[in-house]
């Protein structure tokens, strides 16, 4: 739910491109001629996107991260996160003191 609520804060478009090339032989085209037709388009589609004056939004997707983290699962993934990056922080730091204390080249 977080994350819908969250994009619903972006404005969405859909552009779209094409393009046709078509070889009309002489007994089916008007002049009697051969002829080439080409056809191309362009559109851009915007959905429905809206202004959030009063915060409204914003506010959906706060409670919903609310809601999230008040879950026991939310709450220990939170945790267990938080547990992860600490020890990759550390780990990077012993790593660097390790290489700060090797023999340099000669």
């Amino acid at each position: 739910m977080y994350g819908i609520q969250r994009a619903a804060l972006c404005q969405r478009s859909m552009p779209a491109a094409a393009g046709s090339r078509q070889r009309l032989p002489a007994d089916l085209s008007m002049t009697g001629k051969r002829a080439t037709v080409e056809q191309y388009s362009v559109n851009l589609g915007v959905f429905s996107w809206e202004l959030d004056f009063f915060g409204r939004i914003r506010s959906l997707e706060r409670r919903a991260l609310e809601e999230y983290m008040a879950t026991e699962q939310g709450r220990r993934g939170a945790q267990i996160l938080l547990v992860s990056s600490v020890a990759n922080a550390y780990l990077v730091l012993a790593a660097d003191r390790e290489a700060c204390h090797w023999p340099k080249p000669r």
